[in-house]
């Protein structure tokens, strides 16, 4: 048996015309239009009965072709909401990166400023020596240290030094600007160091630092007038440590960024970190315990260097 006529407001069908007339004058869920109408999600059907909504559902023929489209919608928007907050991540990621790259531009600027500054003396000094001719006094017999006692050492005499730089800021600001604290010299941590001030204070066979008693610490530091001054306990040292600042908190910060760098050797960084941070630390803070440290290695390495 056929049912060909539909009721348009419930969907209930009717073998005849007569019965669906009847159906639609006398059913109160018919004629009452504030009664809720349940639309299929999958295709046209609209019924005022949710059961026969229910029964809809269960034989909808486009309801298992839809199905696995929502299914996958609903995976796209999970993908999605990851895809935010990976973004967000990515964000915080780049303010701390450029909040790191401004930092490294301030110290850049810095750094121009003070090669520029030294760049400055070196002209005036240049200027200096072209106006005397580039002559250096240079004493026949060499100077000694006197005190109120005019007391000579007689170990300066045999101390070669008629030509080799004083040792001074001066001297180390023009090595330094000149690069050769370089970062390789740094991550060998103290015997760098050494090695960048024993080339300073020696040149061929002549010095401009010696010391005279190693027991006792007595160096001898010569001046730019050629005279020798008395440096008991090696102290100008923590001078030359002071002026190292800066190149050490750039050179540290170097090593730590390896050691967080991921596609890095962790092994060779962890070292590196080892090995420098506490020089690089003695560096940049005088009157810690990492400068004493510090300190009291290159001075027992200079001294066995610079004896006489």
């Amino acid at each position: 048996m056929e049912l060909n006529f539909l009721c348009a407001q419930c969907g209930t069908s009717f073998i005849n015309k007569s019965s669906l007339v009847r159906h639609v004058r006398t059913a109160k869920y018919c004629t009452d239009l504030s009664i809720q109408v349940h639309e299929c999600i999958y295709c046209s059907y609209k019924t005022k009965l949710g059961h026969n909504l229910s029964l809809h559902l269960q034989v909808c023929k486009l309801k298992e072709k839809i199905k696995p489209y929502e299914d996958r919608a609903k995976e796209l928007e999970e993908l999605l909401e990851e895809m935010e907050l990976q973004k967000l991540e990515f964000k915080e990621m780049i303010e701390t990166k450029d909040k790191e790259l401004d930092e490294l531009k301030k110290l850049e600027k810095s750094m121009i400023e003070m090669i520029k500054e030294k760049d400055k003396k070196i002209a005036q000094l240049e200027l200096k020596i072209a106006e005397t001719g580039g002559q250096i006094k240079v004493y026949r017999e060499r100077p000694g240290v006197t005190n109120n006692n005019n007391y000579v050492n007689n170990k300066l005499l045999h101390v070669k030094c008629d030509t080799i730089r004083p040792f001074t800021i001066q001297t180390v600001q023009e090595d330094i600007v000149a690069g050769k604290y370089t970062f390789e010299k740094f991550i060998q941590g103290e015997k760098g160091l050494v090695g960048f001030i024993h080339d300073i204070i020696e040149s061929s066979d002549q010095r401009n630092y010696v010391c005279t008693d190693s027991s006792r610490h007595k160096f001898h530091r010569l001046l730019e007038s050629r005279d020798w001054k008395e440096d008991n306990g090696a102290t100008f040292l923590n001078l030359v440590l002071d002026e190292l600042k800066e190149l050490a908190t750039v050179y540290l910060k170097k090593v730590m960024d390896m050691a967080c760098d991921e596609k890095g050797d962790r092994e060779i960084s962890d070292i590196l970190v080892e090995k420098t941070k506490p020089m690089a630390i003695g560096i940049m803070h005088p009157g810690s315990k990492h400068r004493d440290t510090t300190f009291t290695k290159i001075r027992n390495e200079l001294k066995k260097l610079a004896a006489v």
